[in-house]
């Protein structure tokens, strides 16, 4: 099948209708190799040969149609040349030419470099400012200015850098802080804090100096105390029977 099918392929090649053409001589050529007339259940549509044409091209590695006439090969091969030979509206860069155009390019950047830098106008005259050199600055009332403004900006880095020095330095607490006195809650000697209980009850209580002045201020306390000396006050009680309150709410 696949042998008639290709030398009918071969035999209308340029044929406008292909597919067409071949399908009507390989099913004529089908009913005469038929012994009986009316078993035509035999692949001879066109869509099976269309098919057989696709796996022709999937094997040649192409993916335009069998049916390309000679004048499309030779346009296709016309464009191809006009691509790689160069334009034929244009004609293709010499090498004269290349170098013409390297040699402006290199000529205008030297020009650019060689060209003085242009001060800025004065606002008064709208004359360009004269450049002054070091010998006639230092000569120049403007030299103490600037020599002392330059010792001012010197002093004020070296101070903002020691004060950034100082600053990393310095610890921060770490952990929770107490909302009165924003010391660590944690017990230990750099916290004034506390950790106790009252007689009775149940509960830690942590004892803070500066939120314990704060509630019995007006009541008489004069000065924080440590804990020893709270509990020897006349305020320890009320204290007591506040927390004991708080708790049971």
């Amino acid at each position: 099948m696949r042998a008639a099918i290709d030398g009918l392929l071969i035999k209308y090649h340029e044929a406008k209708d292909l597919l067409k053409r071949v399908d009507a001589d390989y099913a004529a050529m089908v009913q005469r190799a038929c012994t009986d007339p009316n078993s035509l259940l035999h692949p001879t549509t066109r869509q099976h040969i269309s098919r057989y044409v696709k796996h022709l091209a999937k094997l040649k590695n192409t993916s335009s149609s069998l049916n390309t006439s000679s004048e499309k090969v030779l346009e296709t091969q016309q464009l191809w040349q006009s691509l790689t030979t160069g334009s034929q509206t244009e004609e293709s860069l010499s090498r004269a030419t290349v170098e013409k155009i390297v040699k402006e390019i290199l000529e205008k950047q030297q020009q650019q470099q060689q060209k003085k830098k242009m001060t800025r106008n004065c606002l008064a005259c709208g004359q360009p400012k004269s450049r002054m050199s070091f010998e006639d600055f230092a000569a120049s009332p403007f030299f103490e200015r600037e020599l002392e403004a330059a010792k001012q900006r010197g002093a004020e880095w070296k101070r903002v850098a020691e004060e950034r020095k100082r600053k990393s330095a310095v610890q921060l607490p770490t952990g929770r802080l107490c909302r009165f006195c924003h010391q660590p809650l944690k017990q230990g000697p750099n916290s004034p804090h506390i950790h106790t209980c009252f007689p009775g009850v149940p509960g830690k209580y942590i004892y803070c100096p500066s939120r314990v002045f704060s509630l019995y201020k007006a009541q008489g306390m004069v000065k924080e105390m440590t804990w020893m000396e709270f509990q020897q006050s006349d305020c320890y009680e009320a204290e007591r029977d506040r927390w004991a309150a708080e708790k049971r709410k």
